[in-house]
């Protein structure tokens, strides 16, 4: 059975590439499994080794841990305050430039949602409270004009 020192020094990328797909960002995933192994080494002492292995422990953790992160990102998305939103777009700025010609701050929102934090067409929708094919048509004009030109 392997420590939770061993754990880190082995599986640190493969518990960032795991989550990444919930996330669509390299640093966020890294950011959130950080946390993971510092919330489980306060909560060391919960582990109990007769219940399994210390990976399959820091697993749930981290699920946890991120779920949690996603919570309070639809939290600041959700929120009526546009300089949360703005703060969103500044910090996802670099992987999408093409946000800054988008002046309508609720097509912001929208497109930050679905792309920035991986939110699905109805997930999406129901953050921002609006109807799904809204959601959709206000993402494929974006693909249209700014990302697929095929």
């Amino acid at each position: 059975d392997m420590t939770l020192e061993e754990l880190y020094r082995t599986h640190y990328k493969h518990f960032i590439y795991k989550i990444y797909p919930y996330l669509h960002s390299y640093d966020v995933a890294e950011e959130v499994v950080q946390d993971a192994f510092i919330k489980a080494f306060t909560k060391l002492d919960t582990y109990d080794p007769e219940k399994g292995q210390i990976k399959n422990w820091f697993h749930s953790l981290l699920f946890s841990v991120l779920w949690g992160h996603k919570r309070a990102m639809k939290k600041v998305i959700c929120s009526n305050n546009p300089e949360g939103l703005e703060h969103i777009i500044d910090v996802n700025r670099d992987s999408f430039p093409l946000f800054d010609n988008i002046e309508n701050l609720f097509h912001k929102k929208i497109l930050t949602t679905y792309f920035v934090l991986g939110y699905t067409y109805g997930e999406t929708a129901e953050v921002c409270n609006v109807g799904k094919h809204n959601v959709k048509k206000i993402v494929q004009r974006f693909k249209k004009q700014f990302v697929l030109r095929e």
